[in-house]
Protein backbone atom coordinates (compact mmCIF):
# COMPACT_ATOMS: atom_id res chain seq x y z
CA UNK A 1 0.00 0.00 0.00
CA UNK A 2 0.94 3.52 -0.94
CA UNK A 3 2.16 5.95 1.72
CA UNK A 4 1.76 9.74 2.13
CA UNK A 5 3.45 9.60 5.47
CA UNK A 6 7.22 10.22 6.71
CA UNK A 7 9.15 10.93 3.47
CA UNK A 8 6.65 8.69 1.41
CA UNK A 9 4.60 10.92 -1.24
CA UNK A 10 2.43 7.76 -2.77
CA UNK A 11 6.01 6.46 -4.91
CA UNK A 12 6.13 2.58 -5.29
CA UNK A 13 9.55 1.78 -4.38
CA UNK A 14 10.72 2.29 -0.85
CA UNK A 15 14.01 1.70 0.37
CA UNK A 16 14.72 0.43 3.71
CA UNK A 17 18.29 2.49 4.54
CA UNK A 18 19.05 0.50 7.16
CA UNK A 19 18.74 -3.33 5.74
CA UNK A 20 19.73 -2.01 2.18
CA UNK A 21 16.18 -3.48 0.94
CA UNK A 22 14.05 -1.84 -1.75
CA UNK A 23 10.48 -2.95 -1.26
CA UNK A 24 7.39 -2.33 -4.07
CA UNK A 25 4.78 -1.35 -2.02
CA UNK A 26 2.36 -2.12 -4.45
CA UNK A 27 3.33 -6.00 -3.63
CA UNK A 28 3.35 -5.17 -0.02
CA UNK A 29 3.34 -8.26 2.44
CA UNK A 30 2.97 -8.06 6.00
CA UNK A 31 6.41 -9.85 6.57
CA UNK A 32 8.00 -6.76 5.39
CA UNK A 33 7.13 -4.05 8.50
CA UNK A 34 6.86 -1.38 6.30
CA UNK A 35 5.42 0.66 9.34
CA UNK A 36 8.30 -0.04 11.95
CA UNK A 37 10.68 0.84 8.62
CA UNK A 38 8.59 4.50 8.89
CA UNK A 39 8.23 4.50 12.40
CA UNK A 40 12.51 4.52 12.60
CA UNK A 41 12.55 7.01 9.62
CA UNK A 42 14.94 4.79 7.93
CA UNK A 43 12.77 4.80 4.59
CA UNK A 44 13.16 6.62 1.19
CA UNK A 45 11.27 7.03 -1.32
CA UNK A 46 11.60 5.91 -4.74
CA UNK A 47 9.36 6.03 -8.03
CA UNK A 48 11.17 3.00 -9.92
CA UNK A 49 13.63 0.74 -9.66
CA UNK A 50 16.37 2.52 -11.81
CA UNK A 51 16.40 5.33 -9.90
CA UNK A 52 16.60 3.54 -6.56
CA UNK A 53 19.80 1.60 -8.23
CA UNK A 54 21.24 4.57 -9.36
CA UNK A 55 21.36 5.52 -5.70
CA UNK A 56 22.54 2.35 -4.17
CA UNK A 57 22.91 -1.22 -5.16
CA UNK A 58 19.83 -2.37 -2.80
CA UNK A 59 18.49 -6.07 -2.69
CA UNK A 60 15.29 -6.49 -3.27
CA UNK A 61 12.67 -7.21 -0.53
CA UNK A 62 12.31 -11.67 -0.75
CA UNK A 63 8.67 -10.81 0.17
CA UNK A 64 7.12 -8.34 -1.95
CA UNK A 65 9.66 -8.98 -5.18
CA UNK A 66 8.80 -12.60 -4.34
CA UNK A 67 7.20 -13.34 -8.15
CA UNK A 68 10.63 -11.78 -9.73
CA UNK A 69 12.71 -13.98 -7.15
CA UNK A 70 10.76 -17.17 -9.09
CA UNK A 71 11.05 -16.11 -12.27
CA UNK A 72 14.87 -15.86 -11.53
CA UNK A 73 15.17 -19.40 -10.05
CA UNK A 74 12.85 -20.93 -12.87
CA UNK A 75 14.83 -19.38 -15.59
CA UNK A 76 18.21 -21.01 -14.01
Amino acid sequence: MRRYNGRMNGEKFLADAQNNLLHNLDSEKEECNIDSILLIRVELPFTSIESAFNHKNYGLCPYCFRKQFEMYINSK
